[in-house]
């Protein structure tokens, strides 16, 4: 089986070698040096490997590194947690030991049911499986046209609802290549992230970057059109030992958001959302410059029956 590209993740701006300089690793810089950071045999020696090998391992020559030479370099590279784990997933070709999971189960749609807050099940290559009633209040799951989260991430709406919509679809991007490193030859990563690269400049940019994150809590601010601004504290959750299932659970940050998701939930329960009239349709690349104001109790005879 041929070996894959180790160093494949950190081709351009963002590669290791290049943050690094022969004086914060104790090596002599010398003279004519045209490499931006350290040098192939630099990594090798810090290594403890033959120079000639490592060579071979970024070309991508056949060769089967051992998982302890694959540390040495690694920690040669002053690689982070979340790097050094991608590192090893891609160079080690574990795609085929990661096993995918069963869909998300009765249990698990249940266990949603008693959170409170908005919470949801994403699978692999982060498919919608599953959504409680408050996240389904805020994202109107029920009439959304990707069941996608990466999807999502790129649509007018989104981009229009989220606050800080760069910073946040960034994150989503690494987070995304760090959670599927054994998982990237995948046809239906290969498919999604293929179509993602073609239809959206920014993910094209970001993908190329090759950044990888393992951020597992986060602050979400969301302008709603429905209820005006939300707030929230999110976390994220991964299957024990897969990883492909992931629970997103978000609480609300203040008295006011808990009274805006309140009257979410209401709105939902009484039959306020249709095809026709939702958090997509509404949204459509252009929020609300005011929020739609509904009473407690009351029924806005102007929207569609659902």
């Amino acid at each position: 089986m041929p070996a894959a590209r180790p160093r494949e993740h950190w081709r351009g701006p963002s590669d290791p070698r290049d943050r690094l300089t022969p004086a914060a690793v104790g090596l002599p810089a010398g003279r004519r040096r045209r490499t931006k950071g350290l040098r192939r045999e630099e990594i090798a020696y810090l290594a403890g490997i033959g120079a000639a090998w490592y060579t071979w391992l970024e070309q991508a020559r056949d060769i089967r590194p051992s998982e302890i030479a694959l540390r040495h370099i690694a920690r040669a590279l002053r690689l982070t947690d979340p790097e050094k784990r991608y590192f090893l997933e891609l160079a080690l070709d574990r795609a085929q030991e990661t096993p995918f999971g069963e869909p998300c189960d009765d249990a698990a749609r249940s266990t949603l049911d008693t959170i409170s807050g908005p919470a949801f099940v994403l699978g692999l290559g982060w498919d919608l499986l599953a959504y409680n009633e408050a996240a389904n209040a805020v994202f109107d799951f029920d009439y959304m046209p990707v069941r996608n989260f990466m999807r999502m991430c790129f649509t007018p709406q989104i981009r229009a609802f989220a606050r800080d919509w760069e910073a946040t679809a960034r994150n989503c991007v690494a987070h995304f290549r760090g959670q599927h490193a054994g998982l990237l030859k995948n046809p239906k990563i290969l498919e999604l992230v293929d179509e993602l690269k073609q239809q959206n400049e920014e993910f094209r940019g970001w993908w190329a970057e090759q950044t990888v994150s393992e951020e597992r809590r986060s602050h979400k601010v969301l302008d709603h059109p429905f209820v005006g601004r939300l707030a929230f504290d999110q976390a994220w959750f991964l299957e024990p030992g897969c990883g492909v299932l992931k629970l997103g659970i978000c609480v609300w940050d203040g008295a006011q958001t808990r009274q805006r998701m309140d009257e979410l939930i209401r709105q939902l329960r009484a039959g306020l959302r249709s095809s026709g009239d939702n958090l997509w349709t509404t949204l459509d690349g252009h929020p609300r410059q005011t929020p739609m104001k509904v009473q407690p109790g009351s029924v806005n005879t102007g929207m569609a029956d659902p």
